[in-house]
């Protein structure tokens, strides 16, 4: 579990964060939602005990001045990774594995089982200098991975990630939380991702957490949807009539669940074929604005 509790941070007379709180419990994964300069890396780095600050934070009920050692390695985190870009991904893993403190039984095996997750099974003998940029994120959780960590702390993991991976790598965080009972955070400005991946939201503004909410009911209210079909509305107008909805070529919007039905059964009416159907959130837009 992961503790924060009154943590302030300023650089010289500018305040970057101001008294934050917020708990994770284990087998959770809480997003950290909020533009660029809201403090979200620099929270990240205070947990990571990259900088000094005013507050607490725990780890498993330990504070890092108590055991730093122990501290440490309870914590896996992304954050900015390095490399040795002449080394193969699993020297890579390897090298990073044998210096987190924990004992494998067969270290190889797991370190490619790992990369195996993360989609790089096939470039695990391949120069991390060869590596894009979405590939090195991947190698990055792996590393975070590999230190079979209580507390993950991921800042900004979907950066350059291609969307097979997105999907692959909210798997395994899932996974994570539930059968091995971790403790996430991860930091992004991405809306959807926040709302896809995490159990719970909190929204950072300012260096504030101005409101913290779980996922599901957040995604109750406030919604709407948006409809896109294959072929372009023709009878516009009878829709319409038919429901609460807005017609705009061939995407039609509506408010709630029932308007959204019988849209989707109008365009099965009409042999129109439906291409997607989103759902938006008007609080997380609102939090942009």
């Amino acid at each position: 579990m992961l503790e924060i509790r009154g943590v302030c941070k300023e650089f010289g007379d500018k305040i970057i964060l101001k008294d934050i709180n917020l708990t994770v419990e284990n087998g959770t994964i809480v997003g950290l939602l909020g533009k660029n300069g809201a403090g979200k890396s620099t929270l990240i780095k205070c947990i990571n005990q990259l900088y000094r600050f005013q507050g607490e934070i725990k780890v498993n009920g330990i504070n890092y001045r108590q055991n730093s050692e122990k501290y440490l390695r309870n914590v896996g985190v992304l954050l900015e990774p390095s490399y040795y870009e002449y080394m193969s991904a699993i020297e890579n893993l390897k090298s990073y594995a044998s210096l987190s403190g924990v004992s494998y039984k067969n270290i190889e095996n797991e370190m490619k089982a790992l990369l195996d997750i993360m989609g790089l099974g096939d470039s695990i003998n391949k120069n991390v200098r060869e590596f894009s940029f979405g590939m090195k994120q991947k190698l990055g959780v792996a590393m975070a991975l590999a230190k079979k960590p209580d507390v993950l702390v991921l800042d900004e993991p979907t950066i350059g990630v291609d969307p097979k991976g997105l999907v692959a790598m909210f798997d395994i965080l899932r996974d994570l939380a539930k059968k091995e009972n971790t403790a996430i955070i991860f930091s992004s400005n991405n809306l959807k991702e926040v709302q896809d991946m995490s159990d719970r939201i909190s929204f950072l503004k300012n260096g504030e957490i101005i409101q913290t909410v779980d996922t599901e009911k957040l995604l109750e209210k406030e919604n709407s949807y948006v409809i896109t079909a294959q072929k372009a509305i023709k009878e516009k107008e009878r829709l319409e009539r038919k429901c609460n909805c807005v017609v705009r070529e061939k995407q039609i919007s509506t408010e709630n669940y029932k308007d959204m039905n019988v849209v989707l059964n109008y365009l099965i009416n009409t042999d129109n074929p439906i291409l997607n159907v989103e759902r938006e959130n008007h609080f997380l837009k609102k939090f942009y604005e």
